[in-house]
């Protein structure tokens, strides 16, 4: 991600120099014609195009890439759901069983839930309409509740029955 960046940063530069360039011909040419600046100029100007058009066309190639495989992650995201909905289903009320069990305010639950969805206390304090400070609070109460350690500790404890110990699959 930050190679593009830096891709992206330095195509913005780049096109920069050629816009400078331009003008600086543009001004050769009305004051002197055609000197040995201006053919200068004129090469510069069609090496630095020639590299932001190169730039832009791999930028552009792996952003359609990009989409491509997004759209196939989608495509399975929904597969996977659509194949396994009762289990899901099934497993969401499993896991706000739990979090009844361990008692768990209607509050907590939200943030639970949030927790376990891999969002930080900063998401989850915009979608929830509270401070940071009071998700923190509530997540402490999670895992006091819970016996909890922290967030890995409470998504271990759903996720871990799930997944087979290493070296125990079928075969």
């Amino acid at each position: 991600m930050e190679h593009r960046r830096f891709q992206v940063l330095y195509t913005i530069i780049v096109t920069l120099i050629v816009l400078a360039e331009l003008v600086d011909l543009y001004i050769d040419l009305r004051d002197g014609g055609l000197t040995y600046h201006v053919y200068i100029d004129i090469g510069v100007v069609v090496v630095v195009s020639a590299a932001v058009i190169a730039i832009w066309t791999s930028l552009a190639s792996r952003l359609r890439r990009t989409h491509k495989d997004m759209e196939g992650y989608r495509i399975a995201n929904e597969t996977f759901r659509r194949r396994n909905e009762d289990l899901i289903r099934e497993m969401r009320t499993a896991i706000r069983d739990q979090f009844r069990s361990w008692q768990f305010s209607p509050a907590e639950t939200r943030v639970a839930e949030r927790l376990l969805r891999g969002e930080s206390s900063r998401q989850i304090a915009a979608v929830i309409g509270k401070s940071e400070r009071t998700v923190r609070n509530q997540m402490l109460s999670i895992y006091s509740k819970s016996g909890m350690t922290g967030r890995s500790d409470l998504s271990a404890f759903f996720m871990t029955e799930l997944l087979e110990e290493e070296g125990s699959e079928e075969e």
